[in-house]
């Protein structure tokens, strides 16, 4: 509701004021998601990315994927790597260790995703190799160790 607000706000308030506008609305923004919603809706791409790195969440990330998508494939592929990567660190019993590996097949629908995908695979494998619920749930998943 207080996006459409914003957007209302920007449709009507002149460019030269807008961006002065904008930095107050960024300033009271006191989350980092509001911080983003704010970059995205204004097309300010390279500050999402930036956000997102700051604070990374897969579900945060799928709000804005198609969009950065468009803009970069590859910088929003390798953003949705490391993100898992992250998600998976702090990944500690087995329904968050199913969470993560939930997502990992969307990979696949980029360029080299599925390339990726099983690096990915390999590399959790290799740098969580005493996680043997993870361990299950990537081979229940169809994940199987190499």
């Amino acid at each position: 509701q207080e996006l459409e607000y914003v957007s209302r706000l920007k449709t009507i308030t002149p460019p030269k004021q807008w961006l002065s506008v904008f930095a107050t609305l960024l300033a009271d923004a006191k989350l980092p998601v509001e911080r983003m919603r704010l970059y995205h809706l204004d097309g300010l791409y390279d500050e999402l990315v930036a956000e997102l790195r700051r604070y990374p969440n897969i579900m945060t990330f799928r709000s804005f994927e198609e969009d950065l998508r468009k803009q970069n494939p590859a910088q929003a592929l390798k953003l949705h790597i490391d993100i898992l990567k992250r998600e998976m660190e702090i990944a500690c019993d087995r329904n968050r260790y199913r969470r993560v590996v939930s997502y990992i097949d969307r990979l696949d629908t980029y360029l080299n995703g599925e390339v990726e995908r099983k690096q990915l695979v390999v590399y959790w494998y290799v740098h969580h190799y005493n996680r043997p619920a993870m361990k299950d749930e990537l081979s229940k998943a169809g994940y199987l160790q190499e």
